[in-house]
């Protein structure tokens, strides 16, 4: 079903020309408008140059050579043309390289502008929008999407209007020369234009067949490199070669019609220039018999260079319409995510903050992430600064809810989240969210050094980061790596174990010197003597700050101040945890449920003194 929602989302790859998106488009070459201005100037001097060579060729033909009637041969007319023909081509040849660079870097530098948009926007949307939206359809607005308006960027727009000058170019030249010719020459240009926009008609949508069995290819392959532990486990080794082999078939079959109808168009084209050709010269030589004066072997020659010289604009016409379509295509997704209504918006007088408290208060909290479904019903609560406290529940009780509020990853729906006695809504988020840190229970490594992905790229100074990684028992496993702290992680961290990334997770939190912390079942993953490290990790964690500890571990939170058990999106009990033993409700049978399992896990163990009692 993946695969099948990011075909449909792959079928709209052309879309007729839209002039709305198009104005829209050519707002970021804007700044750029001098350097456009330069690369259609040197590419139409490029195109009349080009042009150029069928006048000098009928000079060194008529004058030079004599095909004029009454000329003779003349050699000093000839070097001279040749000097120029030289003169002409070199000139081409450096306004081609001058052009191809500037083209390039027009293209780019609108491309950049836009990727940076397009990532910023992305920054600024709510986790709810990442909630609907998979991370690969992401990934291809930005790379995919992107780079096919560079084609737009960088050579389509310039290319229509050199496309068409030369077209004009040419036109002009055979006109000026020899109107009848010129008519005679131009007679079978229709067929031309029309013919090669049908053949080209008719390979857009195979192509675009071929892009989403390109897809499904490269989707497949994400799925399965990530999923090759599980494959590899359950032997299913040949089952996945059998399905890749079934889908890298399909891909190749459509590769092999998109490659046989794209062969048609050399062929027609040569055909059809051909017959151009053919009726050109039966009419020269009609004339001929007739004794046109007019009717120079230069002219011929000239004639039949600028004939030939067609195929370069009506292809290039071609290829720029399909350029277009898939541009608007690509344009109108990418704007549809530009357009996305940002949920959590930032309000014009918002609150900058330095330093919290950290008093949080949740006052009447209700909270749906789906209309008609809420996951919070009027929750309240409170938080002194410099409180641990713990909340605990079974699995969708509403613990990480209530942690996405805090942080403002999503809104209430009623109700309000204070810290320090301000709603969340009033503050600056940027400043709110550098008071606190979050360690969650799935730790996020990045590509770099340990250094980094403590820091984050925040300049905090070296000291500062191996105090922090001491701190939380984190320094001993980093100065055994290679290169310590300097020690390149590959892609999430994957030749850590679980409870070295927690552990560099913690130093990240402490690094960044939050007035608020919060640990979301954050000791779930790993092993006894790695969880000792992490309760005395915690403990110096805790320690002269506002603390929440979202646990499935009880013996993670049996030191907490506050204890708030959550059920069904309701705080059904607090207080302590000998508070709430006593109460032998809901953490009772919590509490008591964990201790069998312990008790099965480790039959000589003691009975808890809590339970016992």
């Amino acid at each position: 079903m993946a695969h099948d929602s990011y075909h449909m989302e792959d079928e709209a790859l052309a879309r007729p020309y839209d002039g709305a998106l198009m104005r829209r488009l050519l707002v970021y070459m804007r700044p750029y408008w001098l350097l456009a201005v330069v690369v259609v100037v040197l590419s139409l001097a490029s195109q009349a140059l080009f042009a150029g060579r069928g006048f000098v060729m009928k000079y060194i033909v008529d004058d030079g050579l004599g095909g004029a009637p009454g000329v003779e041969l003349n050699q000093r007319v000839v070097w001279i043309a040749v000097l120029m023909l030289l003169a002409v081509e070199i000139l081409r040849w450096l306004s081609r390289v001058v052009l191809d660079y500037l083209t390039v870097k027009l293209g780019q530098s609108a491309v950049y502008r836009l990727r940076l948009e397009v990532f910023s926007k992305l920054q600024r949307l709510s986790l709810r929008y990442f909630d609907r939206n998979p991370a690969g359809r992401l990934i291809t607005r930005v790379t995919n999407d992107v780079e096919a308006l560079n084609e737009l960027f960088s050579a389509g727009i310039v290319s229509i209007f050199t496309s068409l000058f030369m077209m004009v170019v040419l036109i002009g030249c055979m006109l000026y020369v020899h109107v009848r010719l010129a008519l005679v020459s131009l007679a079978i240009l229709p067929g031309l234009v029309v013919i090669s926009v049908l053949v080209r008609r008719r390979i857009r949508p195979v192509m675009r067949v071929v892009r989403r069995k390109l897809a499904g290819v490269n989707a497949f392959l994400q799925e399965h490199f990530l999923g090759m532990r599980v494959t590899q486990m359950f032997r299913q080794e040949e089952r996945k070669a059998a399905e890749f082999s079934k889908i890298n078939l399909d891909y190749r079959d459509e590769m092999y019609r998109a490659i046989r109808l794209n062969a048609l168009i050399g062929p027609i084209t040569t055909v059809l220039f051909a017959l151009g050709t053919g009726v050109l010269l039966w009419y020269v030589g009609w004339r001929y018999f007739v004794a046109d004066p007019t009717l120079t072997a230069g002219t011929v020659i000239a004639f039949m260079l600028w004939y030939g010289m067609f195929g370069m604009p009506v292809a290039g016409i071609a290829e720029t319409y399909n350029v277009i379509q898939t541009a608007m295509a690509s344009s109108e997704r990418l704007f549809k995510l530009l357009d996305e209504e940002e949920i959590i918006k930032q309000r014009e007088c918002a609150r900058v903050v330095n330093h919290l408290k950290g008093h949080i208060e949740f006052r009447n909290v209700t909270f749906e992430y789906n209309p008609g479904e809420p996951v919070l019903h009027e929750v309240s609560f409170t938080i002194e600064p410099g409180q641990t406290v713990a909340i605990v529940g079974a699995t969708g009780a509403g613990k990480s809810t209530i942690i996405n509020l805090i942080f403002r990853f999503y809104d209430v729906s009623a109700g309000q989240v204070l810290v320090d006695g301000i709603d969340v809504r009033d503050y600056d988020m940027t400043s709110l969210r550098r008071q606190m840190s979050l360690v969650l229970q799935d730790v996020f490594i990045f590509s770099g050094t340990v250094a980094y992905n403590i820091r984050l790229g925040d300049e905090i100074p070296i000291e500062h980061v191996i105090e922090s990684a001491r701190m939380v028992n984190a320094h001993r496993f980093i100065e055994q790596l290679p290169e310590g702290y300097e020690t390149v992680q590959s892609e999430r961290g994957s030749t850590l174990s679980a409870g070295q990334r927690q552990l560099l997770s913690f130093a990240r939190a402490l690094a960044f010197h939050p007035s608020i912390l919060v640990l979301d079942e954050a000791t779930s993953n790993v092993d006894t003597e790695t969880e000792r490290l992490i309760q005395d990790a915690i403990e110096k964690l805790t320690r002269d700050r506002t603390s929440i500890i979202v646990a499935h571990r009880l013996s993670t939170v049996q030191r907490a101040d506050q204890i708030l058990v959550l059920h069904k999106g309701e705080v059904r009990e607090r207080g302590t945890h000998q508070q709430l033993l006593k109460q032998r409700g809901l953490y009772y049978r919590l509490y008591q449920l964990q201790y069998k399992e312990r008790q099965l896990a480790r039959p000589d163990a003691e009975p808890a003194d809590d339970v016992a009692s």
